[in-house]
């Protein structure tokens, strides 16, 4: 199913799952976000909902929350309240994860490119695109109807394969096509790369909880709870310190290696395919 991620958001769009998006700056928002990932994914086979709107909320989300526009608080509106969804483009075939190396808009807005890996992408009504400007990294925001792709190539991963994404291929002109959310998407990504690192870590809990795994027998798992909650609880640290200098993420190494232990596996691929998700 193509559309999966918005034939199952209203299902919970009433959880704190979308939370962080509507009070970002309240106290413990992010930590609430993260406590209903975890129950989420918790739920049998339900990792892949739980993974489709953690991308939604950390990646277009923090660009929406950032960007402050107009625009930008009707759209956070509506992915907040109904099954409207949005996604963001950002990697490209050769980028190796620097933006210098993104296709670069020109002077006059003409934009030719491919996203190769666009995160629910086939759910999506409209999407975030970050090109190369001559020293910034613009995000425009477009409905599909408007950019008319070239081609949309949808397909998933082994061991989250409801999630499904896109590789797009664009050729348009993104301020007559689109409206510009963000100038510069440099310092904003940094901050998207370790939200979502540390909501891995609540995905982990909630699926390890979902196949039955007594963790909280697990020393490990006292440890790495009380580390990565404290993370969690300090939004202001996050939101104030995008490049986060001094964090460093919690080791889920001994807590993978209980997991090993505890159910006698050869493997944690052997256990479950998803764990390829945590492994990566």
């Amino acid at each position: 199913m193509l559309d999966f991620y918005k034939q199952k958001k209203q299902s919970i769009l009433n959880t704190d799952a979308y939370l962080y998006l509507k009070e970002s700056n309240a106290a413990n928002s992010f930590f609430r976000f993260q406590k209903a990932l975890e129950q989420i994914a918790s739920e049998k086979d339900e990792l892949d909902l739980a993974f489709s709107a953690m991308v939604e909320v950390n990646a277009i989300g923090s660009i929406l929350l950032d960007s402050g526009t107009e625009l930008s608080l009707k759209l956070l509106d509506r992915i907040t309240t109904s099954d409207f969804v949005l996604c963001c483009g950002i990697s490209e075939s050769n980028w190796g994860g620097h933006l210098r190396r993104l296709s670069p808009i020109s002077k006059d807005g003409d934009w030719s490119g491919i996203k190769s890996y666009v995160t629910n992408s086939p759910s999506s009504d409209g999407i975030g695109l970050v090109v190369r400007s001559d020293r910034e990294y613009p995000v425009y925001y477009a409905t599909w109807d408007n950019l008319k792709a070239i081609s949309r190539i949808p397909f998933s991963e082994p061991f989250l394969p409801k999630v499904y994404h896109e590789k797009v291929e664009i050729q348009t002109n993104l301020p007559k096509k689109g409206e510009l959310l963000l100038s510069d998407y440099k310092e904003i990504g940094k901050k998207v790369q370790k939200k979502e690192a540390l909501s891995l870590i609540s995905l982990l809990f909630g699926f390890s909880r979902s196949l039955g795994i007594p963790m909280e027998t697990f020393a490990s798992y006292q440890s790495l709870k009380k580390e990565s909650e404290e993370i969690f609880k300090s939004i202001r640290f996050l939101e104030e310190n995008p490049s986060l200098t001094d964090f460093s993420y919690p080791d889920l190494k001994p807590f993978l290696e209980d997991i090993l232990r505890c159910t006698g596996s050869k493997s944690l691929i052997d256990l479950h395919p998803s764990f390829a998700l945590f492994e990566r």
